[in-house]
Order: C-alpha cells, then structure tokens, then sequence
C-alpha cells in the first residue's frame, strides 16, 4: 500500500465522472448560430464560467471528513463483532484501515496550514467519537484506534498534537 496519493486512482477517477456528470446534467441547453441545441457548449460555459467553487461539495475543504471517519468507525466495528467478542484487536482495526487506504485522507492538502488544520478536524473528530458515552465500546476504541493512526500518518512536521484531560469530557 502507498501512501503518496495516486492520480490515476480508479474510485478518484469515478468521483471525477460522477461530478462531469452532475454538471452535465445541470446545463441548460442553448441555441447556436445555426439554431441547434448545444447542452455540451452549455456544459462547457457553465464550467468554464462558474468555476469548480460554484459547486457547493468543493465551498468546505473539510467535507467529507466526518463521514470518512464514521465510515471507518463502522467497518471496524464490523470486524470487531465477526471476531471473538471479548476481542477488539489493532489487528482487526488495521486490517479495515489498510483496506479503505485510509492513510491517503491527507492527500491533496499540500498547504502546511491546510494541513495542520484538516490534521487538527480530524483529531478532533475522532476524539468526540472515543469519548462520546452513547457510543458502544466498539465503536469508541475504534475511534481511539484512528487516533492513533492518525498521529502516526500525519504527513507533517512538527507532529500535529492533540493534548486531553479528564475535565474537557466530562
């Protein structure tokens, strides 16, 4: 497994289509000189003319984030419950983290401030989560488990920290 991103990533390239698409889709069609309908022209000026930012998905560099995270939480609980009960092993949890390539979160952010701060969302994310009573021990030891993946995959120096007490959760 890299941990460097990958351009020519298949489900990055499904992403990409899946919003040509939506795009698309939203053109209005238009009439040319020659009076036919034309919704690629359309599409292309909507592109061209709005921007990747008019689209409200790419307004919060922190989108997604949340439901990675709980994503993970999920799919580790799922490996938790298949095993021994009385078993919440790094192992199970690591296993769901290499297969989601969750590692690559980071990628894309190549600001170091961008970085840190999205490093410091997630920290805080998955803190909520570990410490969060209504949640079962499962789901919160996974959420300790991506704490410390995390800490340990951040791809930035000094280490992004994320310093707690007993008082700021109770």
């Amino acid at each position: 497994m890299s941990d460097e991103c990958d351009a020519d990533d298949p489900a990055m390239e499904a992403d990409d289509r899946a919003i040509d698409a939506d795009t698309e889709s939203d053109a209005v069609s238009t009439t040319t000189a020659g009076g036919a309908s034309s919704s690629v022209a359309a599409a292309n000026a909507t592109r061209t003319a709005a921007g990747p930012l008019s689209d409200p998905r790419c307004l919060d560099p922190l989108a997604g984030a949340a439901a990675d995270v709980d994503r993970l939480i999920s799919s580790a609980v799922d490996a938790f419950n298949g095993a021994d009960p009385a078993r919440l092993a790094f192992e199970l949890f690591s296993s769901r983290w290499k297969a989601a390539r969750f590692s690559l979160i980071f990628c894309g952010r190549q600001m170091f401030r961008d970085l840190h701060e999205f490093t410091e969302h997630l920290f805080f994310l998955a803190a909520a989560r570990a410490v969060d009573p209504e949640r079962d021990l499962a789901e919160r030891v996974a959420a300790l488990y991506i704490l410390y993946g995390l800490y340990f995959k951040q791809p930035i120096l000094p280490k992004v920290k994320r310093r707690s007490s007993q008082s700021h959760h109770c």
